[in-house]
């Protein structure tokens, strides 16, 4: 593959940003700067343009020089899908995932590929120490972005840059003993990037770091900085972002001197080391001013790999916008009406979801009960971190979260609900166990005007603004260090969808005989006229062919198995055939997980209104984990409904008597306080 590597990287980039920098100049106001008199020579001067559509223009240059094709490959280890992303060059890049039943399937369907192919594992280990994982990375990535014209294959990747006059928008920054470190590779390679080692332990996610292991972390940021021979001190400079693919604690609580903290009036520090955001507080010099900014990718290693892959390849064209706020709270700059207006004549497609009195827990389940129906979603409402209040006095918690039907931007604002990331009975923490990639919100009480307002964002957005970027605040007394919490690549873009420039390939790579075209295969089957099997079934999904899906279901009868019913699932959730959901669910022995998921996300608001003994058994049986009491309550007009009053009781014991978890048990203990005898 590597000798077959065209030129393409050794094309000027800067070519492509001109013309990316030509078009939203275009696009923005005229500005005194651009009014000015002619400089000497006679010919126009060249307005200022911004850092940050700089930055966002180097992004999409780059990206628009990447062939891609159109193309998923799915991959059963690590160790596979570090041999298929090898493969990337000059014949095109395309997403790789690990293969798992909650990501792969709204990716897939989102991206829609023309090819979908299932590799077999290349039996093959992955370097245990972590030395060894470095020079492996490294090496791919050199390999990479060497030029097939360069006849020393031991360059580093600072050499090969500078060899073909690329300058890396930043540096990605992992421990290669964390299951994120392959998504770390994947966004060095593939936005152009320094790729440096983060080890050490300074704690968990949901925790924090003191000031000793703060200035530990910092003081290796800078050393990552200083080191990589381009100009990195001051926003617009070459090194401008710092994507972090690690564990790391949310929140740094440490005392700072009193000039960079924010003085507001109503804002009160309740103790002297008052928490701030990590991914905030980070990339800035001793006087609080910024010279990078930070994003943050953690957990497990499919859905990291997921994170990363959704931010180089999913193409946000929907925007959706729920606004919990009554003008009391949010007033008029963080109306989401303003944001609509903002994207009436952007080439979005704009969806003004709930507002006012529609904003409220009882529209909101319906609304969701397939999924939310954007790309990317806004969010006003107010709470904790366990809950969302919004409109008509009704609140959200996490087990009101739906199930998603593809990958998710979401900004939030909202406080606390990031306050513990790493907990899906959280808010924040639920969204992204869901699949939501790119998060903007707050690890504690920010006051609203910590946060970017919506309409204010989307118009940076769509002058090529990385989506990170343009939440962050650079000027007012909210620009100093705080709590505002950036999860997700840094570089990514919510381009105009009229304005996204891809170098799309019509070419397919042939997939090889152990591996599997899920489509031809499909196709060989069907007209062969083959026994239905359960991974038909959930390969037609995957293509989004619930349709045909359910018409081979049908033909099954009572043939089906309850493996067969497990894999139609997601047909039926697709479809919002509630009917034929319980049926196929009850057939296929009621499983846990993203089963489990869809029942409750599906039924939204109706487990308040079951009329039937049968159903709301149903539901009791399937309580799910870690969620027990929130969904206990939810079902609990039902209970009083058909059982008569008196009887949330027992439903509590019979509950607390399966022996839970500790999270389930305390939380269904404080919900039998709620309820006395």
């Amino acid at each position: 593959m590597n000798s077959a590597r065209s030129t393409i990287f050794m094309l000027p980039v800067s070519l492509l940003i001109v013309c990316l920098l030509t078009s939203v100049l275009g696009a923005q106001p005229k500005t005194q700067a651009s009014q000015d008199a002619q400089v000497s020579s006679g010919t126009q001067k060249v307005p200022e343009v911004a850092w940050q559509i700089r930055l966002g223009a180097r992004v999409g240059g780059l990206t628009s020089q990447l062939p891609r094709l159109d193309r998923v490959v799915l991959v059963p280890d690590l160790a596979t899908w570090l041999d298929e992303i090898q493969q990337w060059g000059a014949r095109g890049t395309w997403p790789v995932l690990i293969e798992d039943d909650r990501f792969t399937p709204i990716f897939v369907r989102r991206f829609a590929p023309r090819q979908l192919v299932r590799r077999a594992s290349v039996a093959a280990s992955v370097p245990e120490s972590s030395e060894d994982r470095k020079a492996l990375a490294l090496r791919i990535q050199s390999s990479f972005w060497r030029p097939v014209s360069a006849t020393d294959d031991s360059s580093t990747i600072a050499r090969i840059y500078r060899d073909i006059d690329w300058t890396p928008p930043g540096i990605v920054a992992t421990d290669f003993t964390d299951p994120a470190w392959p998504a770390a590779l994947a966004l060095a390679m593939l936005r152009g990037q320094l790729l440096v080692d983060l080890p050490g332990d300074f704690g968990q996610p949901n925790g924090s770091l003191d000031a000793p292991g703060f200035w530990s972390l910092k003081e290796s940021v800078i050393g990552f900085f200083e080191s990589s021979g381009w100009s990195w001190k001051t926003l617009g400079d070459d090194l401008d972002a710092l994507t972090l693919c690690r564990s790391l604690p949310v929140r740094v609580n440490m005392s700072l001197p009193p000039e960079l903290r924010p003085r507001i009036s109503g804002l009160k520090m309740d103790r002297d080391t008052p928490p701030v955001a990590l991914t905030d507080l980070l990339c800035r010099h001793q006087d609080g001013s910024r010279y990078a900014v930070c994003g943050w990718i953690f957990g497990s290693q499919i859905r990291s790999i997921y994170m990363a892959m959704c931010a180089l390849f999913i193409e946000r064209d929907s925007v959706g916008l729920v606004d919990g706020y009554d003008r009391k709270r949010g007033g008029t700059a963080y109306a989401l009406a303003n944001a609509e207006e903002v994207l009436e004549p952007l080439s979005y497609e704009t969806r003004l979801l709930a507002e006012g009195a529609q904003a409220s827990r009882m529209n909101w389940l319906p609304l969701m009960s397939t999924g939310v129906p954007a790309d990317v979603l806004f969010i006003n409402s107010s709470g904790r971190s366990g809950f969302m209040d919004m409109t008509a006095g009704t609140r959200l918690r996490a087990a009101d979260i739906p199930v998603l039907n593809h990958p998710l931007a979401l900004y939030l604002i909202h406080s606390f609900s990031l306050f513990a990331p790493e907990t899906p009975t959280t808010i924040g923490g639920r969204w992204l166990d869901r699949g939501v990639y790119a998060y903007v919100g707050s690890c504690n009480e920010p006051m609203l005007g910590a946060f970017r307002p919506s309409s204010h964002m989307i118009r940076q957005l769509s002058l090529y603004v990385p989506f990170i970027v343009a939440a962050r605040l650079f000027e007012s007394e909210f620009s100093k260090p705080w709590r505002v919490v950036t999860i997700g690549d840094p570089l990514m873009l919510v381009e105009q969808p009229s304005k996204r420039r891809l170098m799309e390939l019509d070419d397919m790579i042939d997939v090889a005989e152990i591996d599997l075209d899920v489509r031809t295969d499909l196709v060989r089957r069907l007209r062969a006229e083959e026994d239905v099997t359960p991974e038909m079934l959930g390969d037609l999904h995957l293509l989004s062919q619930d349709d045909l899906a359910l018409g081979l279901w049908k033909t099954l009868e009572d043939d089906a198995t309850p493996e067969h019913a497990n894999a139609i699932l997601p047909a039926f959730f697709q479809t919002s055939d509630r009917t034929g959901f319980r049926a196929a669910f009850l057939r296929a022995g009621e499983p846990d997980g993203e089963g489990r998921e869809m029942l409750w996300t599906l039924h939204g608001g109706r487990c308040a209104n079951l009329r039937s003994a049968a159903d709301l058994s149903l539901f009791e049986r399937n309580l799910r984990s870690n969620l027990m009491a929130q969904d206990l309550e939810a079902l609990m007009p039902s209970i009083v409904r058909i059982r008569g009053a008196g009887s949330e009781r027992a439903a509590i014991v019979s509950a607390m008597n399966r022996r839970p978890g500790p999270t389930d048990m305390n939380q269904l203990k404080a919900l039998l306080e709620k309820n006395p005898r």
